[in-house]
């Protein structure tokens, strides 16, 4: 007995020690700090001085601790040997690798008690040339508050994990291996969310054909945020919109690849426009359109002092600068680009919102497809009202042309007997001219790729969605439409649920029904609609985009 609490006692105090080591290094891992610094070694004394080289934040933080009379970090320091300090890097990395296991068996944890999850997977090759698979989870997790369950949606990074082959079959073993490495039970595996890559999305030997032959309920969804991205990518091949874009991440890099135009731009736009936020030009950027729409309206609000910029560039002494100053200032002022930029920010006005909303957690499948019939609803009331649309657009750009003191106003491009590279016809004025080769090609192109890149999305609820009270109400769910998910459900008592579950929404208005699947499981009684129950929970984990794994690989 004596023996045992003597060991208690000392266990204790080794404990009691090690916290401040401990607390040192979860602080520097919440705070996003690097622990190490160019020489991380050495004794660390009570009366020790700061020492001529970065030793790192941890040493850092720990010496700041002893200065404040940390009492157990001095203890251990005054009491312990050099070689029993339990800061070197080797130990550092340990505690990381136990708090990172903890975390993830914490996260498991809640995965397994919800039973019902989708796999969000990417990967990307590191600094240091190796492929990095990132493993995320969408799944529901509930809390009791004052006696009620209280349903939260999340989306939790796992673990990444080295790969060495891309194709479809290794990607999916690893991924099934990572599953079963953590005990988290792929039974209940509902959904797939990727990007449209062939060896994920492939129907035949991509990672979500295979993942499917072994557990045929997990769906997969493209990621919508990407379905988005390639929308508005291809509508803005049509050619005026495509040169615009280009010709604006010419200046924006042109400016910002020396300090003193990048001094230049600064300085008129302070002159010209004080009180606007922005003071310098974006990049425009191959595939994150909400960075573009922010590019284009920068461009579009300093329109002025990037137009003085490029003037005063031209008569400088340097050959190379003036020449280009030359080139992307008549590019810019040409009737072509001004209408082009206008009408791309009007429209992008309407996808910018989406594009956000689409890259949240709480978001679920319905309602990010609502979302996207609600711009698209927008954009065809603008097509059969294209008229006074463009009228607009095109009264903007006339008031832009006067604002920078331009002689022309907006003149139809010449017209000639053959032309092959742009459009040639004949019209009244410019405005009908650029009506018909501008907007309303972009508008319809715009409308056709939203319309064609989410009717998937809409196919992948495959009638589960008809369980939302505002759904349910108008539209009976068929048995056989949700054969899927037949092995989760018990079949014998689902008809009088579906029944009952309508019956209960029919009763109230419109107003007081919940609209999406986080809101409609709290008012689902799991004693009295037990199917139903977990068919919400599967509908709300149906995986909607894949930015958590690609957050997982920002510094």
């Amino acid at each position: 007995m004596q023996l045992d609490s003597s060991r208690a006692k000392q266990i204790a105090d080794n404990r009691k020690k090690l916290k401040p080591i401990i607390k040192t290094i979860i602080l520097c891992g919440c705070q996003e700090l690097a622990l190490r610094g160019t020489n991380d070694s050495g004794p660390l004394t009570l009366n020790s001085i700061e020492p001529v080289y970065n030793d790192g934040n941890f040493r850092a933080l720990l010496r700041m601790r002893l200065s404040c009379g940390d009492k157990d970090l001095i203890e251990h320091i005054e009491g312990q040997s050099l070689n029993a300090m339990y800061i070197s890097p080797i130990i550092q990395n340990n505690i990381i690798q136990i708090c990172g296991k903890m975390i993830q068996e914490q996260i498991v944890s809640r995965i397994n008690k919800s039973k019902y999850f989708s796999i969000l997977m990417d990967e990307t090759t590191d600094i240091s040339r190796i492929e990095q698979l990132s493993l995320c989870v969408r799944y529901i997790d509930s809390n009791e508050q004052n006696g009620n369950p209280v349903y939260i949606m999340r989306e939790d990074f796992l673990q990444f994990v080295q790969v060495h082959s891309t194709t479809g079959n290794d990607l999916a073993t690893v991924m099934l291996e990572c599953l079963e490495e953590l005990k988290i039970d792929c039974t209940y595996l509902v959904g797939q969310g990727y990007d449209g890559a062939a060896a994920m999305s492939g129907s035949f030997k991509g990672v979500q054909a295979i993942i499917r032959e072994k557990h045929p309920a997990a769906l997969y969804v493209h990621c919508s945020a990407h379905s988005l991205n390639l929308a508005l990518a291809h509508c803005c091949n049509v050619q005026s919109v495509r040169n615009c874009i280009g010709t604006i991440k010419s200046v924006a890099i042109f400016i910002k690849m020396s300090a003193k135009r990048t001094d230049i731009l600064q300085n008129k736009i302070k002159e010209h426009a004080p009180d606007n936020k922005w003071k310098k030009l974006t990049t425009m950027c191959e595939t994150r359109w909400v960075e573009n729409h922010d590019g284009l309206i920068r461009f579009t609000e300093i329109f002025k002092p990037i137009v003085e910029t490029l003037e005063e560039l031209q008569v400088v002494k340097d050959i190379e600068t003036s020449s280009k100053a030359i080139q992307l200032h008549r590019a810019i002022m040409t009737s072509d680009f001004i209408i082009s930029m206008l009408t791309a920010t009007t429209l992008f006005a309407y996808t910018l919102p989406l594009c956000r909303i689409l890259q949240t957690v709480n978001i679920d499948l319905f309602s990010a497809t609502e979302h996207v019939d609600t711009v698209l609803s927008q954009l065809k009331s603008m097509r059969d009202n294209i008229d006074q649309v463009f009228s607009n657009i095109f009264e903007k750009a006339e008031k832009l042309l006067k604002s920078i003191d331009a002689q022309e106003h907006i003149q139809i491009p010449r017209i000639v007997a053959r032309q092959k590279n742009r459009s040639n016809i004949m019209v009244a004025s410019p405005e009908e001219h650029f009506r018909i080769t501008v907007a309303i090609p972009f508008l319809d192109e715009f409308i056709h790729q939203l319309t064609e890149r989410f009717a998937k999305h809409k196919k992948s609820l495959s009638s589960i969605h008809c369980l939302l009270p505002n759904v349910c109400v108008v539209h009976k769910v068929e048995l056989e439409d949700l054969s899927l998910y037949k092995q989760f459900l018990d079949y014998d008592t689902l008809a009088a649920e579906l029944d009952l579950w309508r019956q209960k929404w029919k009763q109230l208005s419109a107003v007081d029904r919940p609209k999406n699947a986080i809101e409609t499981i709290s008012e689902c009684n799991q004693c009295i609609y037990p199917n139903i129950y977990i068919l919400l929970k599967i509908l709300a984990t149906l995986p909607v985009s894949t930015a958590t794994p690609e957050r997982s690989f920002q510094p």
